[in-house]
């Protein structure tokens, strides 16, 4: 079976198909029936293939991430801070070597439900370790890594943007993940970055009914997400908000319960 070179349809595929509840404790019911419901159903054989596929990209490097355009050898060149294309070989960005966290979320929460620890915990361990190079000044994660943690290649990125949407992605994937390890440090770090990439959501721009918008203002970029409101990525913040409305320690739970009203507010009434 040919794997296409885009993880992402095939991770919701399998993701809502073969456990079609996983969402169901986070979303309202009439949302999680709409969605799973659109979703193309795949067979076991199908769901195998897909998740050997993971396996296999995922040790092709020692990063832990799933590089989401793997069979696609075309590149872009570095665009430097002054807005100069840099056309050298130096310069060079290729498709197959980048891994987009949206991407890595979902490959997480798959892994997770086939009881492919070792895999999650891969995926978990690079962005924890993220977070904590810049802990006292998180500002949420890229939408894309270099899936070559090398130093020459590490900085690579098709694009310099944070994005609500594949950080509340994540901040999912680590509560899932907390829910089925064992270890207690383990549960503790997870939960922990669930909670950082929650509270950074949280400072992104707010509709005066309660939304959030799509990422922070970026100077660079021709569409400025800091006003736009996306329905899909609220939707998506509702169910990690709803999750650390009760999973939170104490210190944090009138925080999130509050943005969680809030925002429960706005989706009924737009």
């Amino acid at each position: 079976m040919k794997i296409p070179q885009r993880v992402t349809a095939v991770l919701l595929t399998i993701f809502l198909t073969v456990t079609p509840s996983l969402l169901a404790a986070s979303l309202e019911e009439r949302v999680v029936s709409k969605t799973a419901t659109s979703i193309l159903e795949v067979s076991a054989q199908q769901s195998a293939a897909i998740v050997l596929w993971f396996d296999q990209n995922q040790n092709r490097g020692t990063s832990g991430l799933i590089a989401s355009y793997q069979e696609n050898p075309e590149f872009i060149y570095h665009t430097d801070i002054h807005g100069v294309l840099q056309k050298a070989d130096w310069a060079k960005i290729y498709a197959n070597t980048q891994a987009f966290t949206y991407d890595q979320a979902l490959a997480g929460i798959v892994f997770l439900k086939q009881g492919k620890m070792d895999a999650a915990k891969k995926i978990f361990d690079f962005y924890y370790s993220q977070w904590q190079e810049e802990r006292e000044n998180f500002s949420g994660f890229w939408t894309v890594y270099s899936a070559d943690p090398s130093p020459p290649l590490r900085w690579k990125k098709y694009e310099w943007r944070k994005g609500m949407g594949e950080n509340v992605w994540m901040a999912l994937f680590c509560l899932q993940y907390e829910k089925a390890v064992t270890d207690a440090t383990e549960k503790t770090n997870s939960l922990d970055l669930a909670i950082a990439i929650g509270k950074w959501v949280s400072t992104l721009n707010h509709h005066e009914e309660g939304a959030v918008a799509m990422s922070p203002f970026n100077s660079s970029s021709e569409t400025d997400f800091s006003k736009i409101y996306s329905v899909e990525n609220n939707l998506d913040y509702y169910a990690l908000l709803k999750a650390l409305s009760v999973k939170a320690p104490a210190a944090d739970l009138e925080y999130f319960t509050k943005e969680f009203s809030n925002l429960k507010n706005w989706l009924k009434t737009n």
